[in-house]
């Protein structure tokens, strides 16, 4: 029996399958009273998710923590109360006001809709909490396992560990979810979205990333491991393509070098933030930014600028505005506490979301106006891809992020894409002309999205012309194996005849 889905990673699982085990009683009652029961809920729930964001060390903590911001949204509590004065039950409140916000959020489309999966989470274990139960977490097993799950929320996530849980299957679940994202970090090969699966605990199962398949009845179990491959990475013609890594937290920089990473190619500054419930001061942001220079040991550090979304908001940033214009004058005080970090380490600094070359312009005076040596953009808008011939003499590089890219390209929500989405043609070419016009313009240009962790995107990615890649510190072995059996000639020629 085959099942197929959206591979996670590069490696292939063999082992036993333990189930997502079911609700469990809670030792004490909930409050008799309806609205303390409530309180109660928000409290623990909130309360259990900051507990497991602490045990993370990745950016799974980050999405863990936004999940316990959500729960103690003043909207949410807002909408519960108002249908409890209108006679709901606690339970039933809490289930409609979840439900109508989550309605909103995919009403509103692109990154809002993203939320969605993990309000209705919060909603879940909100509902368990005033009707006395816990959810469950990840099953006991005195041997490694397979976890199968309809679904996995990420403060589940972020308990998987690779030494315990050899693979995941899920029947729900997208290509660039928080679960994917949080399975990738932690290397942990995963098939998501297979749909309903009969297996029962116990059976062996074999999960294929790379193929996106599970198989039943699959022989002897065998832990898979987490190849590491050092040195610089190249193509098999000697030409240099260095492979870096995407990042989210400080701990997480020396653990991408000592997966091979060449240096940091995106560091997602807004995560250092996210529980920040007003803005850092410019001496906070500056320790903490050479803080990460200084852990990259002298290799090249890319921060990009605050890029506040739907599903990771920053409380001192108006909320739906994504770009260097969100808020002008704080984008200024990060900007000046960049510039006092640089001389801790090789730093790099880009905006997300720039709409186009005059909007580069105007970011890269005002970056430059701070004392920063080295300036980019991130190419995620269609708009931008089309210029990119223009920014010779405006910035210093150039990344193409391919999430948002393949979403802007395709008409679909972020957290809708699929796995095989940023390979379609459409998005390819306008890769394609973006890399080329950067180029052409003589900037070098990185590829930091999803896309380039998959070997086959990464060597069409080699051969438009791009001159980096950055990719989740566990994906870094496959695609340096990948570059290494091609030419630069040979790559473009893969382009060529798409």
């Amino acid at each position: 029996m085959t099942w197929n889905g959206i591979g996670i990673g590069d490696g292939v699982a063999v082992g036993p399958v333990r189930r997502m085990p079911t609700a469990e009683s809670l030792a004490d009652a909930p409050p008799d009273d309806p609205a303390e029961r409530v309180a109660h809920a928000i409290d623990a729930v909130a309360n259990e998710l900051l507990r497991r964001a602490a045990t993370a060390s990745d950016a799974g903590r980050r999405i863990v923590e936004a999940g316990a911001a959500m729960t103690r949204d003043p909207m949410l509590r807002a909408e519960i109360e108002k249908r409890m004065a209108s006679g709901d039950e606690p339970d039933a409140a809490v289930t409609g006001a979840v439900h109508a916000i989550a309605e909103l959020l995919a009403a509103a489309g692109g990154s809002s809709a993203e939320r969605v999966a993990d309000l209705l989470d919060v909603g879940r274990r909100l509902v368990a909490r005033v009707r006395g139960v816990r959810l469950p977490t990840l099953p006991d097993s005195d041997e490694p396992f397979v976890l199968v799950a309809d679904d996995l929320a990420p403060a589940d996530a972020v308990l998987l560990d690779p030494t315990r849980v050899l693979g995941l299957v899920c029947a729900e679940g997208g290509y660039t979810g928080h679960t994917a994202i949080i399975a990738r970090a932690r290397g942990v090969p995963a098939v998501l979205g297979v749909g309903p699966i009969d297996v029962r605990d116990g059976e062996l199962v074999r999960v294929d990333a790379r193929r996106g398949r599970v198989t039943r009845d699959a022989g002897p179990a065998t832990a898979p491991h987490l190849v590491i491959v050092t040195g610089p990475a190249e193509l098999a013609d000697g030409s240099a393509l260095p492979v870096l890594a995407n990042v989210g937290a400080i701990d997480e920089v020396p653990e991408a070098l000592a997966l091979g990473a060449e240096g940091i190619g995106l560091f997602r500054s807004e995560l250092l933030w996210l529980e920040a419930r007003t803005a850092p001061g410019r001496a906070e942001q500056t320790a903490a930014y050479r803080t990460v220079l200084r852990a990259a040991q002298g290799r090249p550090v890319v921060i990009r600028t605050w890029d506040p979304s739907e599903d990771k908001p920053l409380p001192f940033l108006p909320p739906g505005v994504r770009g260097p214009r969100a808020d002008e004058a704080l984008l200024g005080e990060q900007l000046a506490a960049l510039g006092a970090a640089q001389d801790a380490g090789s730093l790099h600094v880009m905006a997300p979301m720039v709409r186009d070359a005059a909007e580069a312009a105007w970011f890269a005076a005002l970056a430059r106006g701070a004392g920063l040596r080295s300036v980019g953009v991130v190419v995620e808008l269609p708009s931008l891809a089309a210029e990119t011939a223009r920014l010779a003499g405006v910035v210093d590089f150039v990344s193409i992020g391919t999430n948002d890219l393949t979403a802007q390209v395709l008409g679909v929500a972020r957290a809708r894409s699929r796995a095989d989405d940023a390979g379609d043609p459409a998005v390819l070419r306008v890769v394609d002309s973006a890399v080329r016009g950067a180029r052409e313009a003589g900037l070098p240009v990185s590829v930091c999205g999803e896309a380039a962790a998959d070997p086959r995107l990464a060597v069409l990615f080699a051969g438009m012309g791009a001159t980096s890649l950055s990719v989740a510190p566990p994906a870094r072995a496959r695609v340096h194996r990948a570059l290494a059996r091609v030419t630069r000639a040979q790559a473009r020629a893969a382009v060529d005849a798409l």
